[in-house]
């Protein structure tokens, strides 16, 4: 669930699609390292439709998300869509779980069951313990459009939630499965929700696109479920497989090394593709080498720091993949600002503690690019979308 965590844990006819839209606070982003935030509970989805409707085709069964702090959140529902929650989007973790605001418990639908087992997942300083049940969620689909519902689903109950942001609720998670330590009573993994959705028969295949939009270009865009969305994109996908590196091959990594004005600084090496992570964070060695190369400094807080002079000679930042160079543009690596900033300009690049990756390719790269997740054929596919080269940072 972040670039710097560890995880322990018929015909398909419809395509589905959940939108996502972007604000901003002043809290320094961890890749769901569990950081505390103190966010309101909006009508986030009311105020995510709206955004939607104005600026994306409506779609049959779009989901409506919106990005809340460092997060990109959706609302799922149980207790037949009569209680609601607003979860974190994380390709980073497998675990699907509710309940983490005390005033907002998971509340187990007619059809939900107990499986008694005891769960527990540890997210950098954060953590999460609770019970395991088998329930029917549905994902909040755009009105008109068709619902998306997991009739038996894993989902967890949280009785203890540490370092999570206030008024959030748990986690939707969007791994493979693979990524997880749950088993069921056969040892096979416990499928995520956009695994149970292929296997109901809800999905065409067992994929979904994710589409980011950067924040001050309204902050909208949408998860595809079963397929990806091709109005979205400006060029054909480029698929590359899971990394063979053990540490990594279970969750939604590629092999990618990185560039910067044309300069190798980080060799090849595991890449997690996570929607949890605000950042771009790589290996100490290699953030050194940005840092000396862009001359950024470091603040209080450890973000990376530039001028405005030193933004006006900041080079590209190339993550290559699969032979493919992904280039983020100067504006790409800097944290938006608003209309009223001023101070030094904060950098999108960061070191990563976790040592299962040498890279972590969040936010930053998600907005400029197109991203397939594909389980069926384990791969990862990547396009240019119109945002690729966006300057509104």
């Amino acid at each position: 669930m972040s670039c710097s965590r560890s995880t322990i844990f018929p015909s398909k006819s419809l395509v589905a699609f959940i939108l996502l839209v972007s604000s901003i606070i002043n809290a320094f982003p961890f890749c769901l390292g569990m950081e505390e935030m103190q966010l309101a509970r909006i009508p986030g989805t009311k105020r995510a439709k709206a955004l939607y409707n104005n600026h994306l085709r409506k779609r049959d069964g779009s989901i409506i998300t919106m990005r809340e702090g460092d997060y990109y959140i959706t609302t799922i529902y149980t207790n037949d869509e009569s209680v609601e929650y607003d979860v974190i989007v994380d390709t980073g973790s497998a675990l699907t779980w509710v309940g983490a605001d005390p005033k907002n418990p998971y509340v187990r639908g007619p059809s939900g069951w107990a499986t008694n087992q005891k769960l527990q997942v540890v997210y950098g300083r954060g953590r999460f313990e609770g019970w395991g049940y088998i329930d029917s969620i549905t994902l909040e689909t755009q009105e008109g459009s068709n619902p998306l519902t997991v009739n038996a689903q894993f989902i967890g109950q949280a009785t203890f939630v540490s370092y999570f942001p206030s008024l959030l609720d748990g986690i939707l998670g969007l791994a493979r499965k693979e990524a997880s330590s749950m088993r069921d009573r056969q040892g096979n993994p416990i499928p995520t929700v956009f695994e149970s959705l292929y296997n109901e028969g809800t999905i065409k295949h067992a994929a979904f696109g994710v589409y980011l939009i950067p924040v001050n270009d309204r902050g909208v865009g949408e998860i595809t479920f079963g397929y990806y969305n091709e109005a979205a994109i400006t060029s054909g996908v480029n698929y590359v497989p899971i990394t063979n590196i053990p540490a990594a091959r279970n969750h939604w990594s590629v092999d990618a090394s990185v560039m910067y004005d044309g300069r190798t600084i980080l060799n090849p090496t595991a890449a997690i593709v996570d929607t949890a992570c605000s950042l771009i964070a790589m290996q100490a060695d290699a953030v050194s080498v940005y840092q000396t190369a862009t001359g950024a400094a470091m603040d209080s807080e450890g973000w990376l720091t530039i001028s405005l002079d030193q933004y006006d000679n900041l080079q590209t930042l190339s993550i290559i993949i699969g032979g493919q160079s992904y280039d983020l543009s100067p504006n790409a690596q800097i944290w938006p600002r608003k209309a009223t900033y001023v101070g030094p300009i904060k950098l999108v690049v960061a070191g990563m503690s976790e040592t299962r990756w040498g890279l972590g390719i969040g936010h930053p790269f998600i907005q400029r690019y197109y991203v397939v997740y594909n389980a069926t054929s384990s791969q990862i596919g990547f396009a240019s979308t119109r945002y690729t080269g966006s300057t509104t940072n």
